[in-house]
């Protein structure tokens, strides 16, 4: 990006004139600056800039009805350079950026955010660890890496090397990503979904002609390309005759017929939840007695299977870019209780949060934060929000005092 095109963004932001996007992308270049930089601007710098800075973000910035605590002052913080940083942007955009994310390394005390990890379990049981620098698997005749290197004959726990190319309908596999860990996989009919950490998804090397299933556990966005059936070798698009896509989860079967959404199906949150991006989808609860709820977009549909009773089924409006903002790199928190940011961390951070003292059930953040940002920082302001003490440990373990 060319220093003039930098102004003209930054001019743009300040008048509230950028796209989405581009706020975003303002906003997370600056959260990722001051996650990095070693010499912060000077006070001067900061005062000069803070008051219009933050009169300008503040807006975009959902607080609504918080008990207790302030928003998360994350964005504040990057809000107070804004205008100072104008005049050094190329601190993080420009060829002179200083503290690029190769040479960020967290201390002893501090925990890294989560990256490119999975594991592909083959039909054979054999199991192959994918590679970090990669960020993605094309399953076809073979699997590939998006770039179109081998997968099968590196990092294979057992077996011969590159024994396994072709794929046949009959094989079912399994991508898992750990805690801390998310990975994408183009499946064979075209259709893409990216695994959010702590998610399994099971699918078969090849899809049959009447319908496509695979099974999901924990979080994944879907983007599902139409595939048309055929009769007598002859297409039967003219007739409107889809091939259904199925997602299935603990609590429900989600049809779709070519669309993109996002399913959270994690055992550890209360319900599954359906969100619906563009196109249409049918939730359909695995109970009995439950009618298919058909979606539209913008919607959300929240399913849970009490104990000992029928699914409970819920229909919300929601902004889906908070349900979706993870896959481009964002924690998107709107009103969340800090067992639910908690949660998120959990799984992203691959730690394990173990309290001391009960924690607040009802009062909420709000805020965005980049996913790239060591555990340290996000924990202090927590801390600021919170008047808790997070307290990292040996073993992955946070200690919640206060």
């Amino acid at each position: 990006m060319e220093r003039n095109d930098i102004n003209v963004l930054l001019t743009a932001y300040l008048n509230g004139t950028c796209t989405d996007a581009e706020r975003r992308l303002v906003e997370y270049q600056f959260l990722h600056y001051l996650d990095q930089a070693k010499d912060m601007p000077t006070e001067a710098e900061v005062g000069n800039s803070y008051r219009e800075t933050y009169r300008v973000i503040r807006p975009h910035v959902q607080v609504g009805s918080i008990t207790k605590y302030r928003m998360l002052r994350v964005l504040p913080y990057a809000a107070a350079v804004l205008i100072a940083a104008t005049a050094v942007t190329w601190m993080f955009f420009g060829e002179g950026y200083r503290h690029s994310g190769s040479d960020s390394k967290p201390t002893a005390t501090d925990i890294a955010p989560g990256g490119n990890r999975a594991v592909l379990t083959l039909a054979d049981g054999r199991t192959v660890d994918l590679s970090e620098a990669q960020t993605g698997i094309i399953v076809g005749n073979g699997i590939t890496y998006l770039d179109g290197s081998s997968v099968l004959g590196e990092n294979v726990s057992t077996g011969e090397r590159g024994k396994l190319h072709k794929l046949t309908p009959s094989q079912t596999h399994t991508l898992t990503t750990p805690k801390g860990g998310m990975y994408q996989i183009t499946l064979p009919d075209g259709s893409r979904i990216w695994l959010n950490a702590g998610s399994t998804l099971t699918y078969p090397s090849q899809f049959d002609s009447n319908e496509r299933v695979v099974e999901l556990e924990g979080e994944a966005y879907f983007d599902i390309s139409e595939q048309w059936s055929v009769a007598g070798g002859k297409s039967l698009r003219a007739l409107g005759e889809k091939i259904p896509f199925l997602v299935k989860t603990s609590t429900q079967t989600v049809e779709v017929l070519g669309t993109e959404f996002n399913i959270s199906a994690y055992a550890d949150d209360l319900g599954t939840k359906t969100t619906l991006v563009t196109g249409l989808v049918r939730v359909v609860p695995t109970t009995d007695h439950q009618s298919p709820i058909t979606m539209k977009p913008g919607q959300q549909v929240t399913t849970r299977l009490p104990d000992g009773g029928q699914t409970a089924i819920v229909i919300n409006d929601v902004d889906v870019t908070r349900y979706t903002a993870w896959r481009e790199g964002l924690i998107v928190l709107e009103q969340q209780t800090l067992p639910e940011i908690l949660r998120q961390l959990a799984r992203w951070y691959d730690v394990e949060f173990i309290s001391e003292v009960p924690l607040p059930a009802t009062a909420t953040l709000s805020g965005e934060i980049p996913r790239t940002i060591s555990l340290s920082g996000l924990l202090k302001a927590l801390e600021d929000q919170t008047r808790l003490q997070f307290t990292i440990q040996e073993g992955r373990r946070i200690m919640i005092s206060h």
